[in-house]
């Protein structure tokens, strides 16, 4: 019996509201709670890896060039 009761006193321990069935899904990305990550995250990461990149190769043409 005791452990139903602390089970119950678990649950009960944690806001409704923090509970991710309470929010919306904009409640949780305003809260930067979400677990979905952002297509927008994804594609700024994959530019500046993009452009880190072309950076070195046009490094590596332009040594090559004046070598």
């Amino acid at each position: 019996m005791s452990r139903l009761a602390d089970s119950d006193a678990e649950r009960k321990s944690v806001p409704e509201a923090e509970s991710p069935d309470a929010r919306t899904e904009e409640q949780e990305v305003a809260a930067g709670r979400t677990a979905a990550t952002p297509f927008f995250a994804l594609g700024s990461v994959a530019f500046v890896i993009a452009c880190a990149v072309v950076v070195v190769v046009a490094l590596v043409v332009l040594a090559m060039y004046l070598a």
